[in-house]
C-alpha cells in the first residue's frame, strides 16, 4: 500500500526539485528505486532522523542510512544534500560524497559518530559546508588532522558549530591551512586557539562565538572586504577587543554579544575609528549590571518627567553605554539588548535616554530590548525611530 502511494506521488509531482524524507519503513534502496527517473529536476535531498511509533503498529521507523551512497545511483544531478541527526559515521558519508560529482552544498547537522574524515572526500564543486557537531551527550572526538584534500580553496561559505565537550583545534587549523577563499565564515567553539593564523582577506561576513579566547585576535593582514561581523565572547579584555575590531577597517555592521565584559573608554575609542563606515551597531549583554557601565554605580531619580540635564550628567554622565551611543553619532541604527541583570532602574535610565536621543536625532533608529518589567507600559510615548521589544 505504501509503495503504491509513493509511486502515485512520484508520477504526479514530476517537477519536484526538493525531496525531504524524515522516516520510512522502506529501505533507502526501495525508496529511491520508486523515485528513480521520476524527478528529472530534483537537485536537493534532505534526510532526517525521526523515530516514531506507527499508528497501527508498535514498530519504530527511521531512515536506514547504511546504504546512503545509493542516493546518487538514482540522482546524479544532486546539488544540495542535507543530513539531519542521522546515526552515521564518516565512511558512510564519504562513500556518498565520492559519487556526488555535482554536489555544491553539504549540510551535516547533529549526526553522531563523525570525526571529520568525510571532509577529504567532498567534491570539486562543493562551495558551501555546514557542519553542526553540537549534539547532546559525548560526541566522537575529532580526527587529529583534518584535510579537504586540496579542495579548501573552492569553499566560499563554511559554518562549524562545535561541541563544547571536545577540542575543536583540528577544525581551526583546517580553516587556517586550507580555507583561503572564504567569503562567509561562522565558527562556534569552546576555545578560540589560533584566530591569528586565519586568512580572511576575501571574507565579507564573519560570525564567531567562543567561550574562551586563547589566541591573539589580530590577523596578519587586514580584512578590508569584511562588512559585517557578529562576535560573541562572554568575556573579552579591552586590548583583545581593540585588536579584534581593528582587523575590519571597512566594517558597516557590528553585533557584539557578551556576559562579563566591562565597557571602557578604550572600547569606545576603538569603535569610533569607524567614522563614516559603521552604520549598524548591535550590543547584547546577557548579564547586564550598572557596575559594568558606570564607575559610580549611581542613578538619578527617575520620574515621569524628564530628568534634569545637570542632575543626569552629574550622577550618570560616566555611563559607558550611553557615552558609546552618543560618541557614535554616525551610526544610523543602534540596537541594545539588556538581559539577566534584574536592574530595572538601570534599564529605565537607558530607556529614557534613548527616548531623548530619538527625539533629537530623527535620522537615527534606536531599538531597546529587555525582560518584562512592571515600569514599562505599552502605551509609552514611543517615536517612529525608537522601538522597544519585551522578552518573557
Amino acid at each position: 500500500m505504501l509503495t503504491g502511494q509513493l509511486q502515485f506521488l512520484a508520477n504526479t509531482f514530476t517537477n519536484t526539485q526538493t525531496l525531504i524524507i524524515e522516516a520510512s519503513s522502506l529501505s533507502i534502496e526501495e525508496l529511491f528505486n520508486i523515485f528513480s527517473n521520476k524527478f528529472p529536476f530534483l537537485e536537493n535531498i534532505e534526510l532526517q532522523h525521526k523515530e516514531f511509533v506507527d499508528e497501527f503498529s508498535p514498530k519504530f521507523y527511521t531512515i536506514n542510512s547504511l546504504n546512503l551512497h545509493l542516493v546518487n545511483e538514482y540522482h546524479t544531478v544532486l546539488k544540495k544534500l542535507a543530513l539531519f541527526k542521522l546515526k552515521i559515521d564518516d565512511a558512510v558519508v564519504s562513500k556518498l560524497l565520492v559519487s556526488s560529482i555535482n554536489l555544491e552544498t553539504l549540510y551535516v547537522d547533529e549526526c553522531v559518530n563523525m570525526n571529520g574524515l568525510f571532509l577529504k572526500d567532498v567534491g570539486n564543486k562543493v562551495n558551501t559546508i555546514y557542519w553542526n557537531r553540537n549534539v547532546h551527550g559525548v560526541d566522537r572526538p575529532l580526527e587529529a588532522k583534518l584535510s579537504l584534500a586540496e579542495k579548501g580553496g573552492n569553499l566560499v561559505d563554511f559554518t562549524y558549530i562545535g561541541n563544547s565537550i571536545n577540542d575543536d583545534l583540528p577544525v581551526q587549523l583546517l580553516i587556517a591551512e586550507e580555507m583561503h577563499s572564504l567569503k562567509y565564515l561562522t565558527v562556534a567553539v569552546n576555545e578560540l586557539s589560533n584566530f591569528h593564523l586565519w586568512s580572511l582577506e576575501n571574507l565579507c561576513e564573519l560570525t564567531i562565538m567562543a567561550q574562551a579566547v586563547k589566541s591573539t585576535l589580530k590577523v596578519e593582514h587586514e580584512c578590508t572586504a569584511v562588512k559585517k561581523v557578529r562576535a560573541m565572547f562572554p568575556k573579552i579584555l579591552e586590548y583583545q577587543f581593540e585588536l579584534f575590531i581593528k582587523n575590519f577597517p571597512s566594517l558597516e555592521s557590528f553585533h557584539f554579544e557578551t556576559m562579563e565584559t566591562h565597557f571602557s573608554d578604550g572600547i569606545i575609542a576603538a569603535l569610533q575609528t569607524f567614522t563614516g563606515n559603521l552604520k549598524t551597531l548591535k550590543l547584547t549583554d546577557h548579564n547586564c549590571s550598572r557596575a559594568k557601565y558606570c564607575r559610580s554605580g549611581l542613578l538619578p531619580d527617575i520620574s515621569d518627567t524628564d530628568v534634569d540635564k545637570n542632575q543626569f550628567e552629574m550622577m550618570f554622565g560616566d555611563n559607558k553605554l550611553l557615552k558609546l551611543i552618543e560618541k557614535l553619532n554616525f551610526v544610523l541604527e543602534v540596537d541594545i539588548a539588556l538581559f539577566g541583570g534584574n536592574d530595572d532602574d538601570f534599564v529605565k535610565c537607558i530607556f529614557r535616554r534613548l527616548h531623548t536621543f530619538a527625539n533629537r536625532q530623527s535620522d537615527r533608529k534606536f531599538v531597546l530590548r529587555f525582560p518584562k518589567t512592571t515600569w514599562y507600559k505599552e502605551d509609552e510615548d514611543i517615536r517612529s525611530n525608537f522601538s522597544v521589544f519585551i522578552t518573557e
